[in-house]
């Protein structure tokens, strides 16, 4: 053996000593990444799984609407609660308040026929191939708008108009399929 002590006397190296570290070095940072990843998975649980609505998004809601049915709640962003909910069965409506309990905005289908002229025209000129799935009305700050969503090269378009203007976007989140769809068995 030489002075650093890693050659045996046949001139072959001890690798053992350099596996040991080296697995001990590895061990660590496994343990590290597991450790990371269930803190987060577990802070991940515990924000999803925090459905409490807030008691004044609760109270604003029920002053609002008086006689509900088949209530669903989610928390939309952080800082925002929708709610589904019917009055007249099968005519499901989505209200969004914030975590103060501040209505923002009620949102209700309507039929394509409900929707202004120059607002379908304007749909046919933009997206002559399209195909309308679901048409809302939205009443939010006392204005009313539409939302339409239509199927165009299969994608999911979502088009807001107001006064004039039609903002488009793609939509790529099942997400944004299922916010507004409930399916009843009665």
């Amino acid at each position: 053996m030489n002075s650093r002590g890693c050659l045996q006397p046949d001139g072959f190296v001890d690798l053992r000593k350099y596996v040991n570290k080296k697995q001990h070095q590895v061990i660590g940072v496994v343990k590290g990444v597991l450790g990371k990843l269930v803190l987060l998975t577990a802070t991940f649980l515990v924000q999803s799984c925090n459905t409490e609505v807030p008691d004044a998004v609760q109270q604003s809601f029920a002053k609002i609407f008086h006689v509900t049915h088949d209530i669903h709640w989610w928390q939309s962003s952080p800082k925002e609660w929708a709610v589904s909910f019917y009055i007249k069965k099968f005519y499901y409506e989505t209200a969004r308040f914030t975590s103060d309990g501040i209505l923002e905005s009620i949102q209700y289908p309507v039929d394509i026929e409900d929707v202004p002229v120059a607002i379908c025209n304007g749909l046919h000129n933009k997206y002559p191939m399209g195909t309308i799935t679901d048409v809302y009305e939205l009443d939010k700050s006392s204005k009313s708008y539409f939302m339409v969503r239509l199927m165009n090269n299969n994608k999911l378009i979502e088009v807001c108009c107001e006064n004039g203007k039609m903002n488009s976007k793609i939509l790529t989140s099942l997400r944004h399929t299922t916010d507004n769809i409930l399916i009843e068995n009665d």
